[in-house]
């Protein structure tokens, strides 16, 4: 068995560790690179510690770039704003009649809007997010 094959083979091992749990965050991943990397270089290359360098180099450099990554995909944690929050003010620029959507300008973005009650909302009138449903918000006048 040739060298490029046994490098080729460790490749594979190292991606069925990543693949069967406990997750390895990627370290494994980093590995596999590394050794395939180093079936490259067995290739090309008749020095036999080329390949065993080229296969520590590669993996020292992915490991802090793959694991990393591997833990902000796989937290749970991603806080994403994506759009207005209850109590925010926004300002009516497309009369919301009562059952009927219409526009408001929350900061620089425009946002479609239905009231939250049966009132109809003028244009140029200020208003209050009350929660957003979909890519609607809803709005109420806001309390004097």
């Amino acid at each position: 068995m040739s060298l490029e094959s046994k490098w080729l083979i460790a490749a594979v091992v190292f991606v069925v560790i990543e693949i069967i749990p406990p997750a390895t965050h990627f370290a494994a991943l980093a590995l596999s690179v590394g050794a395939l990397a180093a079936a490259i270089a067995a290739t090309f290359s008749t020095i036999s510690w080329l390949p065993w360098a080229v296969f520590a180099v590669v993996s020292v450099v992915l490991m802090p770039i793959f694991i990393p990554l591997a833990k902000f995909l796989f937290s749970k944690n991603h806080e994403i704003p994506v759009g207005p929050a209850a109590g925010e003010r926004a300002l009516v620029i497309e009369t919301i009649a009562a059952g009927a959507p219409g526009v408001v300008k929350i900061n620089k973005d425009e946002w479609r809007a239905r009231s939250a009650g049966d009132e109809t909302l003028e244009k140029d009138q200020w208003v209050e997010i009350d929660r957003v449903e979909g890519m609607d918000v809803i709005v109420r006048k806001i309390p004097t």
